[in-house]
């Protein structure tokens, strides 16, 4: 029970719910000692701090921290794939598409491998700065809690105007507690804003221009990838015969000799493009090169 307590305790929630409830306290510390002529703060100035630095929303930061970590993993996981692929796609496709193909695939493969690299940099600093963040905000909260402790020399709040005088309280105890109070509250909580600025900064400095587009336009082509040259082919798939074609040519037929090559349709030629399927390692459906593109990771 113990245990579960602690953590219930630990949470941030329950430690800002605890410091918002207890500022009061707080509040109610200064106006006794302010009616026994000690110099404290104005309610406003000891209430602005706690709503300014509340108003910060860590779990919405770790939260993106976490996201951005399984973005990763996920890139970090396709990309760990593109090798063997492209060993396939050399092994299964020759001619001039299957060079084509390949040359994309080398170049998705570095745009991954850049991508991976932002996401890692981007990742990390953001669960930085969340987790800074968060053992900040601990420490803030804990401080507001214990400089509202209602009791002052084992004196309550209520009855500290009577003990001092009567005497069994020292009115330069009772000024040096609110004094030392009032001290540890503004500047613990200077200490946590500037501090939560600088944090911000420098996780606007780690990931300033990582979002600035570095691919060129899709509309444009790729600059990255190196397109063979078409090629003509040497088997004439026309329906002419080959006396027929000498004559629409120019009725050259005793011109210089040429090789005609026969027409059969099956003939196999290292430039002709096949449609590519790749098999699958546990022996599934083959997946066409189009699947392939349409789960680019980020291109």
């Amino acid at each position: 029970m113990t245990h579960a307590m602690g953590e219930v305790l630990d949470s941030l929630p329950v430690l800002r719910e605890q410091a918002i409830a207890s500022v009061d306290d707080l509040i109610s510390l200064m106006g006794a000692g302010r009616s026994l002529g000690v110099d404290v703060p104005a309610d406003d100035e000891l209430r602005e701090p706690l709503a300014r630095i509340g108003q910060f929303d860590v779990t919405a930061l770790a939260d993106d921290a976490h996201r951005l970590a399984a973005a990763h993993r996920a890139v970090a996981d396709q990309l760990h794939w593109l090798p063997e692929q492209q060993i396939r796609l050399d092994d299964g496709w020759s001619g001039a598409s299957g060079d084509a193909t390949t040359a994309l695939l080398v170049a998705h493969q570095r745009r991954a491998e850049s991508d991976l690299g932002v996401l890692r940099t981007v990742s990390e600093s953001t669960s930085s700065a969340a987790s800074g963040i968060d053992r900040l905000l601990r420490t803030w909260y804990v401080t507001v809690a214990r400089c509202s402790c209602p009791i002052i020399a084992g004196v309550p709040i209520a009855e500290l105007p009577a003990a001092v005088l009567t005497g069994t309280v020292p009115l330069s105890l009772v000024a040096a507690d609110i004094a030392s109070r009032v001290r540890l509250f503004l500047d613990t909580a200077d200490t946590t804003v500037r501090t939560l600025d600088e944090i911000l900064h420098t996780l606007n400095r780690a990931t300033e221009g990582l979002d600035v587009e570095t691919y060129p336009d899709r509309g444009h082509g790729r600059s990255d990838v190196n397109h063979p040259a078409p090629q003509r082919m040497s088997v004439d798939f026309s329906d002419n015969p080959p006396a027929q074609r000498d004559h629409d040519e120019g009725g050259s037929g005793g011109g210089a000799e040429r090789e005609v090559q026969p027409s059969d349709r099956t003939v196999e030629h290292e430039n002709v493009d096949v449609p590519l399927t790749l098999p699958q390692p546990d022996g599934g459906h083959p997946v066409s090169y189009t699947h392939l593109r349409a789960h680019e990771t980020l291109s």
